[in-house]
């Protein structure tokens, strides 16, 4: 978790991080996400919103974390919902919490 954290804070310092809902979706529209983090306890229906939408554009999503952890590591308020704009953090981060299958 440690690792994790140090990496979540500073790609949030570098500003290579879309935080919440509605940044993250316009984003993702812009073309401007490689990878999106989910909280495990995320609302069902924003869950399934945001699988159908990375489906829809390919960008690869993964389930990390509960809201409170994420917003403890970004030192905001509990967010459920990540949005990557680097390409070396997305890969990075999925290295340190072990999914490393099919990653570019």
């Amino acid at each position: 978790m440690n690792k994790v954290s140090g990496i979540l804070g500073l790609a949030h310092r570098a500003k290579k991080i879309l935080v919440g809902e509605t940044e993250v979706t316009y984003g993702i529209y812009r073309g401007q996400v490689v990878g999106v983090v989910l909280a495990d306890d995320l609302a069902a229906g924003q869950k399934r919103k945001f699988e159908n939408l990375v489906k829809e554009y390919d960008i690869l999503s993964v389930n990390w974390g509960t809201k409170e952890e994420i917003g403890i590591i970004l030192n905001r308020r509990p967010t459920g919902i990540l949005g990557f704009q680097d390409t070396g953090f997305w890969q990075k981060f999925l290295h340190e919490i072990g999914y490393d299958q099919g990653v570019n």
